[in-house]
């Protein structure tokens, strides 16, 4: 077992034994030295913290990449010597989502596929001190969206999911500019929206995520021969 499957696996049985703490109805005190515990959440899984609509959580959200290159000088370039082609894949990807939930929402939280862990529904990983989000995310204990002044200090419980999740990936070729396929990957079952761009072969795509598998080809449209004139 690799080194870091055997640290997944070791915040996996934390997380558990946390979980069964906070739901056993331990005492105030019990409560509070299981959630000292529990290591902070690391500062780049916060920066991506969104709300989700509709729900009292916050998790990943994720827009990366472009699919355009810098402009070049001098006259337009050729028609590129391939067919203008869309391809739709379907796809599982590995990527990190962190989902958030307030205090006395953990024994609520729908069950979940935790992945490496091995553990099925929502086991706190991490703790985040409410006053290390920006201020428009902080919460009360009661869900109003802004912290007001004197607010009780409280921790969010937080777990970090791998997948695989379900992704749908377009791969489209075009006649003028750069020649190159675009690429748009989206998480189609993530809490939050998540998506990447690139330009090149699917597999040049960012190194934050990686495809179980090779994507599946769901669909092809031929728009046509690029035309010379």
């Amino acid at each position: 077992m690799s080194c870091a499957m055997c640290g997944r696996l070791s915040l996996g049985l934390l997380a558990l034994a946390v979980t069964t703490l906070l739901l056993s109805g331990c005492g105030n005190t019990k409560r509070e030295n299981t959630l000292a515990a529990l290591p902070d959440l690391p500062e780049s899984y916060l920066t991506n913290l969104k709300p989700v609509p509709n729900r009292r959580l916050l998790a990943t959200s994720q827009f990366q990449g472009h699919l355009t290159s810098a402009a070049v000088q001098g006259p337009p370039p050729p028609p590129c010597t391939r067919d203008e082609t869309i391809d739709y894949y379907s796809a599982e990807v590995h990527y990190p989502i962190t989902t958030c939930v307030m205090p006395g929402d953990l024994g609520a939280f729908p069950p979940v596929d935790q992945g490496p862990t091995g553990f099925g529904g929502f086991f706190p990983q991490f703790k985040l001190e409410n006053e290390r989000l920006p201020r428009g995310l902080r919460a009360d204990e009661s869900g109003k969206s802004q912290v007001a002044a004197g607010t009780k200090r409280f921790f969010w419980f937080c777990s970090t999911n791998y997948g695989p999740w379900q992704g749908e990936l377009t791969v489209e070729r075009n006649c003028v500019g750069n020649c190159s396929p675009g690429n748009d990957l989206t998480l189609t079952d993530t809490p939050n929206p998540v998506s990447f761009l690139w330009l090149g072969a699917i597999s040049q795509h960012p190194n934050v995520f990686q495809f179980e598998g090779q994507p599946t080809l769901q669909d092809h449209e031929d728009l046509g021969q690029c035309s010379r004139l």
